[in-house]
């Protein structure tokens, strides 16, 4: 049984939180939807005892860091999973050294928009993490965005084939996205 945190788990990321918690994993959510976290943990009373919820915004960085400090007290984690946004750069940086300064085996799995892809700017934003693109689906002649579904079914492959970098959808060519 492995300790999973998971930030952002309870919208796009809903149907990987479920995965490990069917997995019989320890679960760690932290998302800013106190209702939708409490409908997950609902969801699964059975199994309550290994499911811990936070409700913390990572745009308040200041508290969101103090929430991590507090959790990681008594919580050493095997994985994370990240879904923060590109606005909060700092707050994702800081996350990160602080979950390494806990524990340097933790896997850290960054969830990247498309954006973080560009061929013009491709930056790896931190050689510490796994990183998973989202990028988009062509259909016909046009392109779409990923689903929710899809997004979770590609999360879950790339942590349990451990992949160090792995691209849901396509991200090329650049100009087709939707």
């Amino acid at each position: 049984m492995k300790k999973i945190l998971i930030i952002g788990g309870t919208g796009m990321l809903r149907k990987v939180s479920e995965y490990f918690i069917e997995a019989n994993h320890e679960v760690t959510i932290i998302a800013r939807n106190l209702s939708r976290l409490e409908h997950l943990k609902n969801k699964y009373k059975e199994k309550e005892d290994s499911i811990q919820i936070i409700s913390a915004d990572y745009a308040n960085e200041i508290l969101f860091l103090e929430s991590i400090h507090s959790l990681l007290k008594s919580n050493d984690f095997d994985i994370a999973l990240l879904w923060i946004h590109s606005f909060a750069d700092s707050c994702k940086n800081q996350l990160i050294e602080i979950l390494y300064h806990k524990n340097s085996l933790i896997q850290i799995y960054d969830v990247k928009g498309s954006a973080y892809y560009h061929p013009q700017s491709l930056l790896k934003y931190n050689d510490k993490c796994y990183s998973i693109y989202l990028g988009y689906q062509k259909e016909n002649d046009t392109s779409r965005w990923l689903t929710h579904n899809e997004i979770s079914a590609g999360t879950i492959y790339a942590i349990t084939h451990e992949l160090k970098e792995y691209i849901i959808g396509q991200v090329s060519p650049w100009e087709e996205r939707p």
